[in-house]
């Protein structure tokens, strides 16, 4: 039998694939989810993960696990299955939607984030885009960091050869090219109102300039350098999406099952 395992990302939780599961279940094809602390050292809690699947294949011996990971869950499943205990010969695939292999330079920013925030909800009137990429205080915070401890060890760990790596980008960042102009237009004045201090201000300009925000390089979270930076995947591919609408359109999904064999060509979940 299949299972499709979901894992969120940094700032996920059981909403993050429930769409997902349920198109899934519609299908008639079986899923699980792993939930973890989003603030949570990724390492410990890929041991974790690895420890939860090997009792999950003990009580279903046969049981074929695709992986679908989004942002730090795919950093946490790809540590996982370097773990001894990992049940490598039940996991055929893991599928990472905008991880960031790399790290992305937003975690280095997440001081100013909620303030950004804030600014660009009233510099340009929209919701605050910048609620799916805060990382709170975490260590996870750290380890999404470019050059962290944490990635260069992920980078340095063996993965199991059995196992196809499949890694998904991003290309289109909530900061639209126009949009960009009119918030760097309105963003003196905001920071001004808001008495922010000269050196914060510069790190919110060089917030703004992040390669993770602009359209076609990044998907308003991560690069897709980053994202696609894992040595030797068996497959990656670019979606002209941003960091949320990878889990919740259909096309990655349906990438998913086709890959994993599970797809019904004549009843595609992308119309």
């Amino acid at each position: 039998s299949d299972v499709v395992l979901f894992i969120h990302g940094l700032e996920g939780g059981a909403s993050t694939f429930a769409t997902d599961a349920d198109l899934l279940g519609e299908r008639g094809i079986a899923s699980l989810r792993f939930d973890f602390p989003n603030d949570g050292p990724p390492d410990e809690i890929g041991a974790r993960l690895a420890e939860q699947l090997s009792e999950f294949v003990e009580t279903h011996p046969g049981t074929r696990i695709h992986i679908v990971a989004h942002s730090l869950g795919g950093l946490i499943s790809t540590w996982a299955c370097a773990e001894a205990m990992f049940p490598t010969e039940n996991v055929p695939h893991v599928f990472t939607l905008g991880t960031p292999f790399h790290g992305s330079t937003l975690a280095i920013f997440h001081d100013e984030l909620e303030l950004f925030d804030v600014v660009y909800r009233l510099a340009t009137g929209q919701p605050g885009a910048f609620n799916t990429i805060r990382d709170g205080r975490g260590e996870a915070a750290v380890a999404l960091r470019p050059g962290s401890d944490f990635l260069r060890k992920l980078h340095k760990r063996s993965r199991p050869m059995t196992i196809r790596f499949h890694l998904a980008a991003g290309t289109k960042s909530f900061l639209t090219d126009s949009r960009r102009g009119r918030l760097a237009a309105a963003l003196p004045g905001e920071l001004s109102r808001l008495a922010v201090s000269r050196e914060l201000a510069d790190r919110i300009n060089r917030l703004m300039a992040a390669d993770e925000l602009r359209e076609g390089l990044g998907d308003g979270a991560v690069t897709v350098e980053s994202a696609l930076g894992l040595a030797n995947p068996s497959t990656k591919t670019t979606f002209p999406l941003s960091h949320t609408a990878l889990v919740s359109s259909t096309e990655p999904l349906e990438w998913v099952l086709e890959i994993a064999g599970l797809a019904d060509p004549a009843n595609p979940l992308a119309k």
